[in-house]
């Protein structure tokens, strides 16, 4: 019998068992393929026959959960996955504690929106890209109660799925296949694998196995779509953790991506509701829209991109920010209006230190500070002097100003002397728009460096 591999069940792997086990399950091999990521992806929409409402609402799910995830890891300090990024075992049981909890609070969302028989073929459709996983797989508390394992099946199974995880990992490898090579690679074994697993079987076995599995679903459809997946995955935000170092970048200041900081949400007083909100809002909607608006500009591939990032940035900056602005409605319902004033205040002060003095001059300051012709000359000139002295980097071969706490002290160096050259009365005007001082470290994107080889 050959099983074809999910490509969700891929997700599983090169994310580092990020979807690993579903509700009720004991172990992260049982389920790394679960109801909520299934029930989002088209192909799999199509089979159960769902109307473009649902279908809509399950995909709107799906990245609900996938925001979802990413947050929680972020909080727990969990790496992603990568070669220099290997989650350690405690780190690994508490991914699985992560999505135990989000598969309760998740699945029943999926299953409401379904009939019973859909839900009964989702399940259908879950067990099938389970079993690719390996032999494992058939340990699942569900599925071996009804297959009724003997201790010696039981032996076999276990030996062949760590004969399984060598050849996938050689060398152990962390558990988790990064990268094209390494996942198509995983993908070939577990599908050997998966074959010899039913062949431990006996006849009355792989018949009860069968009827579990239902129709067979052609997974290998699937993968297109989930591909993208792969490569969106949840950004990761800084993290200053024992042992991170800066990395000589700084979150962006659009106000977008300020909303999702988690520095800045817990000065707001936001919800978790919300902030999963936001965070599907910036790395779901708005990745969506700013790449249909750079593709409509010829940027197709990551090479455009970055090409027009150095070549044409005004061009580039002009795209984003009319992408950016078509979401600042969206982004001001999730918040009160107090809430969405101190958000402006803390873009605010972020923008005067990264900017320096040429931030009064904006319009919407400047009005506000009623800034006199020689102010506003000795802020032209101090913004040059500014921009002159910076703290740079050399970056392909030209200097880059460094985002990380010595561009803060910068920063802060030339907003005092800024100060000085208001009267009393701007002094209170500008207060009144920064509102509370907020500590723009926690922009600092943090970085754990590569380990000695």
């Amino acid at each position: 019998m050959k099983l074809l591999l999910s490509a969700v069940a891929l997700v599983a792997m090169a994310a580092g068992s990020a979807l690993a086990q579903q509700k009720g399950t004991a172990s992260a091999s049982n389920d790394q393929v679960n109801l909520v990521m299934l029930a989002g992806i088209e192909v799999v929409q199509k089979d159960l026959g769902v109307g473009d409402d649902v279908a809509r609402k399950l995909t709107s799910l799906r990245d609900e959960f996938r925001v979802a995830n990413g947050m929680e890891q972020e909080k727990a300090g969990i790496p992603a996955p990568g070669p220099q990024q290997r989650p350690t075992a405690e780190q690994q049981q508490k991914t699985r504690e992560i999505v135990v909890k989000l598969n309760n609070e998740f699945v029943p969302k999926v299953t409401g929106l379904l009939s019973a028989d859909q839900v009964k073929r989702l399940q259908q459709i879950q067990l099938q890209s389970r079993l690719v996983l390996g032999p494992m797989a058939l340990f699942a508390p569900d599925l071996a109660s009804e297959l009724k394992l003997t201790d010696d099946q039981r032996q076999s199974l276990r030996a062949l799925s760590a004969e399984m995880r060598e050849r996938q990992f050689p060398g152990g490898a962390g558990g988790v296949a990064v990268g094209r090579e390494a996942i198509d690679r995983a993908h070939k074994v577990a599908e050997e694998y998966a074959t010899k697993a039913v062949d431990v079987l006996t006849a009355q076995q792989k018949e009860t196995l069968n009827k579990l599995k239902g129709g067979e679903f052609d997974a290998a459809k699937v993968f297109p779509g989930v591909a993208s997946l792969i490569i969106a995955g949840p950004a990761r935000v800084q993290q200053k953790t024992e042992g991170a170092v800066e990395s000589g970048r700084v979150q962006s200041d659009d106000i977008l991506f300020l909303a999702t900081n988690e520095t800045v949400q817990k000065d707001l007083g936001v919800s978790d509701d919300v902030s999963r909100k936001l965070m599907s809002l910036l790395r779901v909607d708005y990745r969506k829209a700013e790449q249909k608006a750079l593709e409509d500009a010829g940027v197709t591939n990551i090479q455009d991109r970055m090409r027009m990032m150095t070549r044409e940035r005004q061009k580039y900056n002009e795209i984003t920010k009319k992408a950016q602005d078509e979401f600042i409605p969206k982004l001001k319902e999730l918040f009160t209006a107090e809430q969405y004033k101190r958000l402006q205040q803390i873009q605010l002060q972020n923008r005067f230190n990264m900017d320096g003095p040429k931030t009064l001059l904006e319009p919407e300051v400047a009005s506000v500070l009623k800034l006199t012709a020689d102010q506003k000359e000795l802020l032209s000139d101090l913004s040059k002097d500014f921009s002159r002295s910076g703290p740079f980097q050399i970056f392909n071969g030209k200097r880059s100003f460094p985002y990380g706490t010595s561009g803060i002290k910068h920063g802060k160096e030339y907003r005092a002397q800024v100060i000085e050259m208001l009267t009393a009365e701007q002094k209170q005007a500008l207060n009144k728009l920064e509102g509370n001082e907020f500590d723009l470290s926690a922009f600092v994107i943090m970085s754990r460096p590569f380990p000695p080889r």
